[in-house]
């Protein structure tokens, strides 16, 4: 194998670095201009056409309609106003006082029966013998005229005022004057009988209405009246307040008898004190009387406890033990006042005595009505808990009938506010039409179609709807379509790029083949026909690519195939290996479809004996290598067509052959079927050293391609990279569309016809 140039890398090793900010917006600018700009390129004709067919359209349409324009219009108008009730006058002029009786301009225009309105309109133009109606009874029997006057007239209503305007249009300008003073007066005849009805329909709903809420409120009242009773007038709010009343209360007894046993204690303390001083007869007296007196008191307040905590306060028995307490204390006190009287001769520590125990007596009496009285508070206390639970239980079911009276009462009170407004509204007269001016005729201006205009809207529409399909139908093809396309869907680098191949027509002359061959080459192998073409020149780009990407592996077999049919495979194989042995390389060329084979078709050779004898039927390889006239380059046909295919390519011995042939020459290009179609690729991606998938620009789809890559790369193949074939070379940053060749000692410059 000849010596290949050595390649070094560069020793400066590029740090990758996140683009900043400003960098990355640039990009995503420029990319979304690249793809307008591409699909508005690619789409260009489409553009142009849809352009030029709205704008001839639109442009046609204003010149015909300029000969098809109506006759001068003549408009009518005149001013119409509803009366209002004060009660209406207090609202916004858009409202109506009752929501029963809508009065507003916009609610009368709603109800206007335009084919009414007209009809009597007609019959009053009838009896006009000026009126131009008269002279055409035929039309009016047929319902022409009413049809005809109902689509003159308008009612639009003046903004902020209760008033509406009629107009009328028509080329006539009496007639169209006639009609508005007459469809006034029957706008207000009609509008009055349908007020008449609106009313009667109100007043008839009130009634009704009233009369149903005042029996559902009725019913909620009697429901709220037998709930109190049973509970005796009494709610969960109203135990729940007299149970808080009675715990403060309590409360409050408590603290005060605390104070009282406090100072109970400290008038003891001083008659101890003072007993000491005392005579010893006159500290041991003892007065059996007032504590005979204390204990029937006791007695009195222990009766009333037990008859409070069942009767009322008015019960005529409590009342009177109350008053036998007042009577007791009081002679109780009558008794200690006498007492202290009857001992008053004595020395001056005795009068202490007798004031500390007048302060005890009283002390005593106020401790015992404070545990009378805390005593009934724990027992009213403890009854109320005892009862609030039933009353909590019966809560909710009293909220909703207390809920259900006062809706009905706010209901019944609207319903009386609106019976209230209707009656107002009634006396008041509203609702009623009035003329408020006179009628005022004028002609309507009339519109020029202008044609520059239209043909300038026509195309600025085409322009935007034509660009709109463009971009449409750029986002809707999954195409491959360039290079910046394989890099962003199928990751993969591109090794090689081939310009569309356009053959001239018949009448053209065709290029022929160089004078040193002989070969029936077809025309699609540019590298053979025409070497100084800009096309032979991409299959030598795509050599030196091809060397430079497996410099370090230096492959020896080289698979080329595609993901589906007609992608250019075979002419991509053919000129490649042309181009190779061109560079000094031996080099086999495989058919190794053995479906259907076109290696040999395309370079004018026999088909048999080739790969299929060889692999079927043992026969020596050496034996079936076609010589071709293209120095270097040899060929193996694909023989007879076998039964099996898959299996023969599949066979070991096919492993066997393709490690031999790759020893024996410099490169092996082997030209296989599609990856999808068959499962021949897929087989050989392990038996070869490199892979080269080639794709068709607008013809697969990234979907079929990608899953393609999908199935080499399970089957361990080395997919080397991508050969972008049939890209358009007026592309201005893919390809040269003018080249220079030498022809018979001259320069020229010749376009280029891809095949």
């Amino acid at each position: 194998m000849r010596a290949r140039p050595a390649i070094r890398s560069s020793s400066f090793d590029m740090i990758d670095t996140p683009p900043p900010v400003e960098s990355q917006d640039s990009a995503r600018r420029e990319n979304q201009l690249r793809f307008v700009v591409d699909a508005s390129l690619r789409y260009w004709k489409l553009i142009a056409g849809v352009t030029l067919a709205t704008t001839l359209g639109y442009g046609l349409f204003g010149v015909f309609s300029l000969y098809n324009a109506p006759p001068p219009q003549y408009e009518a108008s005149l001013q119409l106003a509803i009366k209002q009730s004060h009660w209406e006058s207090q609202l916004p002029l858009h409202e109506s006082a009752s929501e029963l009786l809508k009065l507003s301009p916009r609610e009368l225009i709603k109800r206007v029966e335009k084919e009414a309105v007209a009809k009597t309109v007609l019959a009053a133009l009838e009896q006009d013998t000026e009126s131009p109606a008269s002279a055409t009874p035929a039309e009016a029997a047929q319902g022409g005229a009413i049809a005809r006057i109902a689509s003159a007239m308008s009612l639009t209503e003046v903004p902020e005022t209760n008033r509406l305007t009629l107009i009328v249009r028509s080329p006539d300008r009496s007639w169209a004057a006639r009609v508005a003073d007459v469809a006034a007066q029957a706008l207000a005849e009609h509008n009055n009988e349908n007020l008449s009805d609106a009313i009667e329909n109100a007043r008839t709903f009130i009634q009704q209405e009233l009369a149903t809420i005042r029996v559902a409120l009725d019913n909620a009242e009697a429901k709220e009246w037998a709930f109190l009773r049973e509970k005796g007038f009494n709610t969960y709010e109203d135990v729940s307040r007299q149970l808080r009343g009675k715990t403060e209360e309590l409360a409050e007894a408590q603290a005060e008898k605390t104070g009282v046993l406090r100072d109970l204690g400290d008038i003891e303390a001083e008659l101890h004190r003072n007993d000491e001083t005392l005579p010893v007869a006159l500290s041991q007296i003892t007065d059996s009387l007032i504590v005979k007196l204390i204990e029937e008191l006791e007695e009195l307040r222990i009766e009333e406890l037990a008859m409070a905590i069942v009767y009322e306060n008015a019960y005529p028995p409590l009342v009177d033990i109350r008053a036998d307490i007042a009577e007791k204390e009081e002679t109780v006190l009558e008794a200690v006042r006498r007492y202290e009287e009857a001992n008053a001769p004595g020395e001056n520590a005795w009068d202490s005595r007798r004031d500390l125990r007048r302060r005890h007596m009283q002390l005593q009496l106020r401790c015992s009505e404070l545990e009378t009285q805390i005593k009934a508070l724990e027992q009213s206390t403890a009854d109320l808990f005892e009862q609030l639970p039933e009353f909590a239980r019966d809560s909710h079911g009293f909220s909703q009938i207390l809920r259900e009276v006062e809706g009905y009462r706010k209901q019944y009170d609207r319903m009386l506010e609106r019976d209230f407004e209707l009656r107002s509204t009634i006396r008041a007269g509203a609702g009623q039409l009035e003329r408020f001016s006179d009628v005022v005729t004028k002609a309507l201006p009339v519109s020029t179609p202008r044609h520059g205009i239209n043909f300038a809207i026509g195309a600025i529409v085409g322009l935007v709807v034509g660009f709109a399909l463009a971009i449409t139908l750029d986002m809707m093809d999954t195409s491959i379509h360039d290079e910046d396309d394989i890099a962003r869907y199928l990751d993969k680098p591109v090794i090689g790029t081939i310009p569309l191949m356009r053959f001239p027509s018949r009448g053209r002359r065709r290029q022929k083949p160089p004078p040193e061959t002989d070969m029936q080459a077809a025309p699609c192998l540019v590298t053979i026909r025409d070497p100084q073409s800009p096309i032979a020149e991409a299959y030598r780009i795509l050599r030196t690519n091809f060397q430079f990407a497996t410099f370090d592996a230096e492959p020896r077999t080289l698979m080329i195939t595609s993901a589906v049919p007609g992608e250019g495979k075979t002419t991509t194989a053919i000129n490649l290996a042309v181009a190779m042995a061109a560079n000094g390389l031996r080099v086999l060329l495989l058919d190794c479809d053995l479906r259907r084979p076109n290696v040999h078709r395309m370079l004018g050779l026999a088909r048999s004996p080739g790969l299929g004898e060889v692999l079927g039927e043992n026969a020596d390889p050496h034996g079936v290598i076609q010589p071709t006239q293209i120095q270097n380059l040899l060929v193996m046909t694909s023989g007879g067509l076998p039964s099996n295919p898959s299996e023969l390519i599949g066979s070991e011995r096919m492993q066997t052959l393709i490690n031999r042939l790759g020893q024996e020459f410099d490169l092996v290009v082997c030209d296989v079927p599609s990856v999808i179609v068959v499962t021949d690729p897929l087989v050989m991606a392990k038996q070869v050293d490199s892979i080269l998938m080639l794709v068709s620009a607008n013809n697969a789809r990234r979907t079929t391609i990608a899953r393609a890559l999908k199935l080499l790369n399970a089957s361990r193949g080395n997919v080397v990279g991508i050969v972008l074939n049939g890209l358009e070379a007026s592309r201005r940053r893919n390809y040269y569309y003018y080249y220079y060749y030498e022809t018979e000692g001259k320069r020229q410059k010749r376009r280029w016809h891809h095949a």
